[in-house]
């Protein structure tokens, strides 16, 4: 897969990606609602890159690298966890702090839109979001994602329940 956007590519993972993601998920401002927590190790990045190679090739989904214009690795973005009885996905993405803001996230997000829609046929999309990380929210709101409404204290991290809002989108609502 390869994609040429304005201000970044989408590739596939590579293992020497592997460095650029450790970073990334060493960093407090990525990971504070993204639900894996930091990095304790480079292996850990490399296990996730090879996860993403796997997704693909096992029908649970896709993840794509975003790329710079020099090629590294500065997030992914992509659907995984693939429920076969509803043909709904879970949606999820990441990028370096530095690339926030410039409209980058709303770009690959809305190309892995249209080809979970238009090439793996999926009928619905969904997001699980923190009710405090109003950038995702905003960036959800803005490609068509619907609230549906918060699963009280559905999760437990960093020593506490916390609350998760549920965001769709339907292969109808784009129609």
């Amino acid at each position: 897969m390869h994609y040429e956007g304005v201000k970044f590519n989408l590739r596939d993972a590579r293992d020497s990606d592997a460095g650029e993601l450790y970073n990334i998920m060493c960093d407090d401002r990525v990971t504070k609602y993204y639900g894996m927590g930091r990095f304790e190790n480079i292996d850990e990045a490399l296990n996730e890159i090879h996860r993403f190679k796997e997704s693909e090739t096992s029908m649970d989904g896709f993840r794509w690298v975003i790329s710079d214009e020099m090629d590294r690795y500065i997030g992914d973005v992509g659907c995984y966890n693939h429920d076969l009885d509803f043909n709904c996905i879970e949606v999820s993405f990441k990028l370096k702090y530095e690339y926030w803001n410039q409209g980058i996230l709303s770009e690959a997000l809305q190309y892995a839109i249209d080809y979970a829609f238009n090439f793996k046929y999926y009928n619905r999309l969904q997001v699980k979001v923190c009710p405090e990380n109003k950038g995702c929210i905003r960036l959800l709101d803005k490609t068509g994602f619907k609230y549906e409404g918060t699963l009280r204290q559905a999760e437990y991290e960093a020593g506490q329940y916390i609350d998760i809002c549920i965001y769709s989108l339907l292969q109808t609502d784009i129609m």
